[in-house]
């Protein structure tokens, strides 16, 4: 048989038990705030940043970025272990950056930077996904 009083919604709740229903940002979260707008303030430069970063390492720099997120996060979601999920997602990031330096030597350029935009994106989309576990 059903009650006919009124249920409390879950804010009621907590204001009845004295608590807070807005919840206050973190610090992470006003971290996150202030490099969100750093960054949109820094669009209108973008075509100088262009000329500082050839095309060829930002794309080093974007598919490492995306290697190293996507395999950090598959390891976690398998291991749930932290620390071993970044060390996947490096390692993952280390292989595919030596091993396309090692064909571009055989069959293209090979440059030195391209292994450092590698490393950088590769450990930028490792830290973007260890942020969120």
């Amino acid at each position: 048989m059903r009650s006919t009083a009124k249920r409390k919604s879950p804010i009621e709740k907590i204001k009845n038990q004295g608590g807070t229903y807005i919840q206050k940002p973190s610090n992470l979260t006003w971290r996150m705030y202030k490099i969100f707008l750093i960054l949109l303030l820094l669009i209108p430069y973008r075509a100088q940043a262009q000329q500082l970063l050839p095309q060829d390492k930002l794309l080093h720099l974007g598919g490492s970025y995306a290697i190293g997120a996507a395999a950090t996060s598959i390891a976690y979601h398998y291991t749930k272990d932290k620390k071993t999920a970044t060390l996947i997602g490096i390692s993952a990031v280390l292989l595919t950056g030596i091993g396309k330096e090692v064909w571009d030597i055989k069959c293209g350029n090979s440059e030195l930077n391209d292994i450092a935009a590698d490393i950088t994106g590769g450990t930028l989309g490792v830290l973007t996904v260890r942020i969120n576990f």
